[in-house]
C-alpha cells in the first residue's frame, strides 16, 4: 500500500513530520489458528469467536518527538532511593501492577457518546505492547477505566490537563489522548510527568491521538518517564563519559545504557548501526544503543524495542517512589484501583484440524476490552505473550498442535491469570479409501457413494466445502450439474484420537454436443440469396453466423462479393452442455465482363489532341495502354511524332470480377511539312568580328550550313578567315516527323585586305641563372611575329634562353599574308650580369660515437661544384661523414666562381662527438621451482663490450653465464657492463626473483575393483620426486598400513594418497580413488555332518532349493534338512552390484536329533482387521519371528520377532489397510519354516 499522506508542522528549530491519520491494512496482521472460546455469564454458556489482531504491523509514520518536561526531581528521587535501600531497597523481585486510566478527549459535539470499536481496539494494542516491552521488569499493567471527555478546548490542547485533573481519575496512572494540535507541546508525539511529591500533574501521561495508534514505543517511552526514566541522551547532571566512570551521576543515570548524543551535529548511522564521529569529553567516541526505548533514534528509522536491566530496576523503584509520595491537593492519587473482570477454570480442547478451542468462565466488565493470552512449554514457562488481543470476533491463531501446549490468560482490565491449561494431542490416525470418483462428464441422476474409513475405526463425515452438488454426512453425492466440487473428509477424533481432516476434489464436466450443418454448394458472385440449416444434437437452439462477402438474415444468406464465406453454425452451450460449432466453407466465383472500344481514324503530326471512347459491361472504369508516337493521360491522347501507334484498352476486373478480354486499336500519324528562310549578308573587310546568320524553318529544326570562299560556319556564327567572295547556303532535311524542305537558300559577299602592327613588351636586365624569358610579341593580325636576337642569348619558340653574361639585342616582324599588309619591325637591347654565389650549410647537431654516418646538407646556388674539408676525428668521403672517434669536428666549403659567376664566401660548421652510452636490457626473471635445470642469463648491450654478473641468494653462475639453483628463497642477479674512451660505463640492471619449492606428483594408476580374496593390496610408495607415499582410507572396509591396504568387508572403499612434502618440495596433491572390493565366488565346505561353511567371511545369503534362508546370513550354518544349498557373497554397496553364488552344495541326512513339537493358531482367519498368531514350542529354543507374503510372493510386512507371554509366543498382523485376498504367513523357529494360508476379507 502507499504510505499515508503527511503534513510538516514547525516547532522551535525542529521540524517534524506528523502523519495524518491512517488505518492500517488488513494485510499487514499475521495470519492465525483459529480460537473458539466459550463464556460462562449468567447462569448459561456463550459460545464466542474472538479475533486475535496482530499487533505487528508495518510502521505507518515516521515518529513524533516526545515533549516530557525536563526533571527538576533528580536530587529528591536519588536521596528516597539511597533511604529506601539502607533500608533494605526495593529489589525488582515482588511483581508490581499499575492501574491505568483512559481519558479520551474529543470535540464539544460528541458529549455523551459511547467509546467505540477503534478506540478500544487501539488502546488494546497499547497494552499489549506495555505487556511487550515491560516484559522482564515485574512490572505489569492494566486497565480501570476508559471513557470519552468531550471538550473542543481540552481536545485541541488549548487548555493544560493540570486545569481539569479534578475530572481525571485519582487511583490509577492518567493517560489521556487528546490531538494535540495547540498549546505548548504541538507536534509532539506525547509526554508525562516525572515522579514528584510536590510536582502539579505527576499523574499525567498525554498522548497524540495519531501517534499513539502506530507507534508501538510511544506508551512505553512515556511510561518510563512516568517511572523516573530520563531520555538516554539527557544530561541531568552533566553529560555522560563514554567510559562510563560518570555514569551514575551523570546522562540518563543509567550504568548499562551507553552515553548517547542524539542531536549532536555530526551524527551519522546506517541500518541502525551508528557511525558517528563526535566524541565526549575524554575524546572517545561515542557508541550509543540505537534501539533503547528511550532514545530518540526512532526518530532515525530505527525500532527501539528494549529496556536495559538498570532502566527495568530504576522504574520499579520509580514506582515505588510513586506509592510513597502520592502527590497533594488536587493531585493527590494512588494506584490501588481495583481490577475489573476475571477469566478462570480455563479449559482446553482441540476443535477441528487447525483450530483449539478454550474454554472458560468470566465475570468481564464494560471497562474490559479483551484478553491477553500467554503461552509456554511447560507448566511453569517462560510464558510469551501474544501478539494478539481477544475481542469479539473469527480470527487465527499460530499453535502446533502436534505438542504438549500449555496456556493462560487474563483479562486487560485485571493483573490476575486464569489457571494454567494444558493441551495433550492424542493418537495420530489416519484415512484410508476405499472407493471416491474421479471425474466425470456431467449427465442427469449422476450420484456417488464415497467410501473411506478411519484406522481408528471412528465414523468418518463429509462436507461439501463447493461445488453444483449436494452431499450427505455420510457420503451420498448428488451432482446437480458441471463444476469443480470439493469436498471435505473428516474423522473429527475424540479423547484418545487426533482428529484427522483432510480435502478431496473433483471435476464434473460439461457434457458434449454436435452441430449437423447441411451441405452447401459453391457459387458465383450475382447468384441470388440462398438458405442454411444446422441441427444440435442436444436440442438447443442454433445460432447462425458468417464471415467474408456476405450478409446474413435469420437463415437467409445474400453474397456481397467473390471470395470465401464462411459459416457458423453455433450452439452455445448451457449450464449443462458445452458449447458447439460446425462450420463450412464456400468459395463465391467472380464474374465476367466485356469491354466496347469506339474505332479511331487517322491522324497526321501536329493535329490536336483528341478523346478515347472505351466502356466495360460492368460500368467498372477503363484503362489505355499504348505503344507508338503517342501520350495518353486518362482517355486524353496526344501526338508525339509520326507513324504507327497501338492502342489498349483494358479493364483489369476486381475482387468480384474476372478481367475483361482486351481490345486492341491501331493508328497511322503522317509526317508534317516545313518551310525556310536566310537574310542577305553585307560585304565584310577582314578583321570584321564574327556575325550571326538570320535562319529559321516553321518546323524548328536547325538548318544545315554550308560555306564556300575565306570563312567558316560554327552553328549561326560566321568567323572570316581571309579576304575573298564568300557563299553560304542553307537547307532542312526533316525528321522523323517532318517532311524536308522544298528548296535549299543562297547568299553571297565579299571581304577585302587590312592592315596590321606589332609590338613587344619592355625585357629588364638579367643575371646568369635566371630562367628562360618569354617574348611578349604579337601582331594585330593575330599573325606570327618572327624573333631575332644577338648577343649572349637564344631565341626558341618565342622563348629567350641566356647563355652567358653580356649584352642581348631582341628584334620581332611581321611580314604579312593574302589577308594583311607587311607590319613596321620593333627592337629591343638588355643587359646579362654575373651571378653572385652562396653556400648554404645546415647546422651540425652533436653526434655520439657510433652513431651511423651521415652526409653533409650542403648546397650552392650555381650548381658548381664545392671544395670540402675537415679537421678533428672524421673522415670525409664526398659529402659522407664518418665518425672515427669522439672529440670536436669542423667542415669548411668554399667555391671560386668563372666567367658567369662571381666567388662564393666560405661557410664552415663545428660540432662535438660526446663518448656513447652503455645500455644494458636485462629481461625479468620470472619465478622458478627449485626442480628447474641451469639456464643461461641472457643481459644484451648496445655494445660488444663484455658483460658481466653478480649473485646473491640461493644461486651459483657456472662458465657460459648459466645460473645453477642451489636452494629456497630470493635470488639477486646484477648485470653490469664497464666502459672505455668511446663509451660511458653501463648502469647496473638488478633482477629478483623467487626460487620456490618443486611441485611433486603421485603417480597411482586407476583401480575399478579389487577382491577380497586378495587379502591385501600394495600400494606405490614413491612421488615423482622419490619421496615416500601416506596413505589413509577415507571411507569403506579397509585399513592401511604403510603402502600395505588390508581390507574387513566388502563395499566401497575410498583411499586418500598424499605427500607432504620437505623442505624443497610442496605437498603433492591428494590423489583420491574409489573402487569396490568385492566377493569371490564363495565356495562351501562341510565342517561337521549338520554344519556348512562358507568360504566368504562376510555378507552371506544362504538358500535351500531356491528359497532363502533369511535368517542364515553367518559364514557357519546349522542345517536339519536334505537338499541342495547355495550361497550367495554379496557386496551390499549398491553401485558396485556384486553378487558372488557358490555351486550347489547336497546334502543328505541320514538321521537329526528329535526336535521340539510346534504348535501355531492364527485367529480369526478369515480377518478383515487384526489377527492373533499364537506359536507353542516346547521347549523354546529361540525366539521365533513371522513374515506376511502376499500372493505374488512379496513381503508386505518387515520381518517381526513373537512376544513370549503366558507360555506361548504370540503376535498381532494389523491387515485392515491391506486389499482383500489370499496371503501366507510365514513363521521361522529355531529349526524350521512354516507356512501358513490366511484369508484377508474385504
Amino acid at each position: 500500500m502507499p504510505p499515508p499522506p503527511f503534513k510538516i508542522v514547525h516547532f522551535t528549530s525542529i521540524e517534524m513530520i506528523l502523519p495524518l491519520p491512517t488505518r492500517i491494512p488488513l494485510d499487514n496482521f499475521i495470519r492465525l489458528h483459529f480460537f473458539t472460546i466459550k463464556r460462562r455469564t449468567q447462569g448459561f454458556t456463550l459460545v464466542w469467536f474472538f479475533l486475535f489482531i496482530s499487533l505487528f504491523s508495518q510502521a505507518q509514520t515516521v515518529p513524533l518527538s516526545c515533549g516530557t518536561p525536563a526533571p527538576k526531581n533528580n536530587t529528591e528521587f536519588r536521596e528516597w532511593i539511597k533511604r529506601s535501600k539502607m533500608a533494605g531497597g526495593r529489589v525488582a523481585t515482588t511483581p508490581v501492577t499499575i492501574p491505568l486510566a483512559f481519558t479520551i478527549l474529543r470535540p464539544s459535539a460528541e458529549a455523551g457518546r459511547a467509546v467505540n470499536a477503534d478506540e478500544k481496539h487501539y488502546i488494546a494494542q497499547n497494552m499489549y505492547w506495555l505487556e511487550k516491552f515491560y516484559r522482564g521488569s515485574n512490572i505489569s499493567f492494566y486497565i480501570t477505566s476508559v471513557k470519552i471527555l468531550a471538550n473542543t478546548a481540552y481536545h485541541e490542547g488549548e487548555v493544560d490537563p493540570l486545569t481539569y485533573v479534578n475530572q481525571l481519575e485519582k487511583n490509577a496512572a492518567n493517560v489521556i489522548i487528546s490531538s494535540m494540535r495547540n498549546g505548548i507541546y504541538v507536534g509532539y508525539a506525547g509526554y508525562a510527568y516525572y515522579p514528584s511529591s510536590i510536582g502539579q500533574g505527576s499523574n499525567l501521561i498525554v498522548l497524540n491521538e495519531n501517534s499513539y495508534k502506530y507507534q508501538d514505543n510511544l506508551l512505553p517511552h512515556e511510561i518510563g518517564h512516568y517511572l523516573n526514566l530520563y531520555h538516554t541522551f539527557d544530561a541531568v547532571g552533566g553529560n555522560e563519559l563514554v567510559d562510563g566512570s560518570n555514569c551514575a551521576t551523570a546522562g540518563d543515570m543509567v550504568c548499562d545504557t551507553p552515553a548517547d548524543i542524539t542531536g549532536v551535529a555530526g551524527i551519522s548511522i546506517s541500518n541502525c548501526v551508528y557511525t558517528g564521529t563526535p566524541v565526549d569529553a575524554k575524546g572517545m567516541l561515542y557508541k550509543p544503543d540505537t534501539k533503547n526505548l528511550m532514545s530518540y533514534w526512532h526518530s532515525y528509522g530505527c525500532q527501539t524495542d528494549h529496556f536495559s536491566a538498570g532502566q527495568f530496576d530504576r522504574a520499579y523503584n520509580g514506582y515505588w517512589f510513586r506509592m510513597n509520595n502520592p502527590g497533594y491537593g488536587d493531585d493527590q492519587y494512588n494506584l490501588s484501583a481495583s481490577p475489573k473482570g476475571s477469566a478462570y477454570n480455563l479449559k482446553l480442547q482441540r476443535a477441528d484440524a487447525t483450530n483449539l478451542a478454550l474454554v472458560f468462565e468470566t465475570q468481564q466488565t464494560e471497562d474490559n476490552l479483551g484478553f491477553l493470552v500467554e503461552y509456554a512449554d511447560s507448566e511453569k514457562g517462560p510464558w510469551q505473550i501474544s501478539p494478539t488481543i481477544l475481542n469479539s470476533s473469527e480470527a487465527q491463531y499460530p499453535i502446533d498442535l502436534g505438542k504438549e501446549n500449555f496456556f493462560r490468560i487474563r483479562p486487560l482490565s485485571s493483573p490476575y491469570y486464569s489457571n494454567v491449561a494444558k493441551y495433550t494431542p492424542g493418537k495420530p490416525q489416519e484415512l484410508y479409501v476405499d472407493y471416491l470418483p474421479g471425474d466425470q462428464v456431467y449427465r442427469e441422476n449422476l450420484s456417488f457413494q464415497l467410501k473411506v474409513r478411519a484406522s481408528s475405526g471412528l465414523p468418518v463425515t463429509y462436507r461439501l466445502l463447493a461445488g453444483n452438488a449436494e452431499l450427505s454426512e455420510q457420503g451420498l453425492l448428488k451432482i446437480k450439474g458441471p463444476s469443480w466440487i470439493n469436498i471435505e473428509i473428516a474423522q473429527k477424533g475424540n479423547e484418545e484420537w487426533e482428529p484427522y481432516w483432510t480435502t478431496y476434489s473433483m471435476q464434473v464436466s460439461k457434457a458434449v454436443q454436435q452441430v449437423d450443418l447441411s451441405t452447401i454448394t459453391p457459387k458465383t458472385f450475382g447468384d441470388p440469396p440462398f438458405e442454411i440449416t444446422a441441427t444440435a444434437s442436444s436440442g438447443l437452439p442454433i445460432v447462425y453466423a458468417v464471415a467474408g462477402p456476405a450478409t446474413l438474415s435469420g437463415n437467409r444468406v445474400t453474397i456481397t462479393g467473390a471470395g470465401q464465406i464462411l459459416i457458423s453454425a453455433y450452439q452455445q452451450g448451457n449450464a449443462n452442455y458445452m458449447s458447439a460449432e460446425a462450420r463450412q466453407y464456400i468459395t463465391v466465383a467472380k464474374a465476367n465482363q466485356s469491354i466496347q472500344f469506339d474505332a479511331i481514324s487517322s491522324k497526321t503530326y501536329g493535329d490536336a489532341p483528341f478523346t478515347l471512347s472505351a466502356r466495360a459491361s460492368t460500368g467498372l472504369p477503363v484503362t489505355f495502354e499504348k505503344s507508338g508516337p503517342v501520350q495518353i493521360s486518362g482517355n486524353q491522347v496526344t501526338l508525339t511524332g509520326a507513324g504507327e501507334a497501338t492502342i489498349l484498352a483494358k479493364q483489369p476486373g476486381n475482387e468480384n470480377y474476372n478481367a475483361a478480354p482486351e481490345v486492341l486499336q491501331k493508328l497511322s500519324i503522317a509526317k508534317a511539312e516545313q518551310t525556310l528562310s536566310l537574310a542577305a549578308i553585307p560585304d565584310k573587310t577582314i578583321g570584321d568580328p564574327d556575325f550571326q546568320l538570320e535562319v529559321r524553318t516553321s518546323s524548328g529544326l536547325p538548318a544545315v550550313l554550308t560555306v564556300s570562299g575565306p570563312a567558316e560556319v560554327v552553328g549561326t556564327t560566321v568567323k572570316l578567315k581571309g579576304a575573298g567572295q564568300v557563299t553560304i547556303t542553307a537547307s532542312q532535311p526533316g525528321n522523323e516527323n517532318y517532311l524536308p524542305t522544298a528548296a535549299s537558300v543562297s547568299q553571297r559577299f565579299t571581304v577585302a585586305k587590312g592592315n596590321q602592327t606589332v609590338r613587344m613588351q619592355p625585357i629588364a636586365d638579367r643575371t646568369y641563372g635566371d630562367g628562360d624569358i618569354m617574348v611578349g610579341a604579337s601582331a594585330s593580325s593575330g599573325l606570327p611575329v618572327a624573333i631575332t636576337v644577338t648577343g649572349p642569348a637564344s631565341v626558341a619558340d618565342g622563348s629567350l634562353k641566356i647563355t652567358g653574361a653580356g649584352t642581348v639585342t631582341v628584334t620581332i616582324a611581321q611580314s604579312g599574308n593574302d589577308s594583311y599588309y607587311p607590319a613596321p619591325s620593333v627592337t629591343q637591347t638588355f643587359t646579362v650580369h654575373k651571378l653572385k654565389q652562396q653556400i648554404s650549410l645546415d647546422e651540425l647537431a652533436n653526434r655520439t660515437y657510433g652513431d651511423v654516418d651521415f652526409d653533409l646538407s650542403a648546397r650552392i646556388n650555381s650548381g658548381l661544384g664545392l671544395q670540402i674539408s675537415s679537421t678533428g676525428p672524421v673522415v670525409l668521403t664526398g659529402t659522407k661523414v664518418r665518425i672515427t672517434g669522439a672529440g670536436v669536428a669542423r667542415i669548411t666549403l668554399n667555391q671560386p666562381g668563372d666567367a658567369n659567376h662571381e666567388a662564393a664566401p666560405e661557410v664552415s660548421r663545428e660540432f662535438t662527438i660526446v663518448k656513447r652510452q652503455l645500455v644494458l636490457t636485462f629481461p625479468e626473471l620470472g619465478t622458478r621451482d627449485y626442480s628447474s635445470t641451469p639456464f643461461a642469463l641472457q643481459a644484451q648491450s648496445n655494445a660488444t663490450l663484455p658483460v658481466q654478473y653478480q649473485v646473491k641468494g640461493p644461486a651459483q653462475l657456472l662458465e657460459g653465464n648459466r645460473l645453477q639453483l642451489t636452494g629456497i628463497g630470493e635470488v639477486k642477479i646484477t648485470a653490469l657492463q664497464a666502459g672505455d674512451a668511446n663509451h660511458e660505463t653501463a648502469q647496473p640492471i638488478t633482477r629478483t626473483f623467487t626460487v620456490q619449492k618443486a611441485r611433486q606428483l603421485i603417480a597411482w594408476e586407476t583401480v575399478a575393483s579389487l577382491a577380497f580374496g586378495k587379502g591385501t593390496y600394495s600400494l606405490p610408495t614413491l612421488s615423482n620426486t622419490q619421496l615416500p607415499i601416506q596413505y589413509r582410507v577415507v571411507s569403506g572396509p579397509a585399513t592401511v598400513a604403510g603402502a600395505t591396504l588390508s581390507f574387513t568387508d566388502y563395499g566401497k572403499v575410498t583411499v586418500v594418497a598424499s605427500q607432504p612434502g620437505d623442505d624443497k618440495h610442496l605437498a603433492a596433491p591428494e590423489l583420491s580413488q574409489t573402487f569396490c572390493v568385492n566377493p569371490e565366488k564363495p565356495t562351501i565346505t562341510a565342517e561337521n555332518s549338520l554344519t556348512l561353511v562358507s568360504s566368504s567371511p562376510y555378507r552371506n545369503v544362504w538358500l535351500l532349493g531356491n528359497d532363502t534362508l533369511s535368517n542364515e546370513t553367518q559364514q557357519k550354518i546349522r542345517v536339519t534338512r536334505p537338499g541342495e544349498y547355495r550361497v550367495l557373497a554379496y557386496n551390499p554397496d549398491a553401485s558396485c552390484q556384486s553378487v558372488q553364488t557358490s555351486n550347489a552344495f547336497q546334502l543328505i541326512i541320514t538321521s537329526v536329533e528329535p526336535r521340539a513339537t510346534t504348535s501355531v493358531t492364527l485367529a480369526p482367519n478369515p480377518a478383515r482387521d487384526e489377527v492373533l498368531l499364537q506359536v507353542q514350542l516346547k521347549p523354546a529354543l529361540r525366539t521365533p519371528t513371522y513374515v506376511l507374503y502376499n500372493s505374488l510372493g512379496k513381503a508386505v510386512t518387515a520381518e517381526q520377532p513373537l512376544t513370549y507371554l503366558n507360555e506361548a509366543y504370540q503376535g498381532r498382523l494389523t491387515v485392515r489397510s491391506l486389499p482383500a485376498g489370499l496371503y501366507l504367513v510365514r513363521i521361522t523357529t529355531a529349526d524350521e519354516h512354516l507356512m501358513y494360508k490366511l484369508i484377508v476379507n474385504p
